[in-house]
């Protein structure tokens, strides 16, 4: 048994998953998994055709006088959320969105939003398409922002 992550040979036994899966730990780094894992590590994703979607959508907390934003980006293929900021809707909060997106997504990926100016101001042209709703571009995140209200 190898680290999937570090490829050290240095393994012990760390618990079991609520499946009664057996789970390891890699003593060099530290790394959790299982036998035949398939976690994926974010930062190995293969630089190519990355789309991500991304949106911000609003929420309270006690009372509507405390609104947050939460701005999401989310890759279309893996329908993983790669990125999340929580603040206001101003073109800081887009700008902590696209800082905190992995160097990969900022370095490859298109990214689709829906025309809110704060994106149009941060993401680099070569990399934003600003589309409306008919165009399905931004299906998936929609669809979680309304799973997640």
């Amino acid at each position: 048994m190898i680290c999937p992550k570090c490829g050290s040979e240095y393994i012990k036994k760390d618990g079991s998953t609520y499946r009664k899966q057996q789970k390891y730990q890699c003593n060099s780094c530290k790394y959790q998994f299982t036998e035949n894992s398939q976690n994926r590590i974010m930062s190995d994703k293969p630089k190519g055709k990355l789309i991500i979607q991304c949106d911000e959508m609003w929420s309270f907390v006690g009372n509507k006088d405390k609104k947050y934003w939460i701005w999401l980006a989310l890759d279309m293929s893996t329908r993983e959320i790669v990125s999340a900021h929580i603040g206001d809707r101003s073109q800081d909060g887009a700008q902590t969105l696209w800082d905190s997106l992995p160097p990969v997504y900022r370095q490859c990926a298109v990214c689709y939003t829906d025309f809110w100016e704060a994106y149009a101001c941060v993401f680099p042209k070569k990399r934003h398409k600003a589309v409306g709703k008919k165009l399905g571009k931004t299906r998936y995140i929609e669809r979680f922002n309304n799973t997640f209200r």
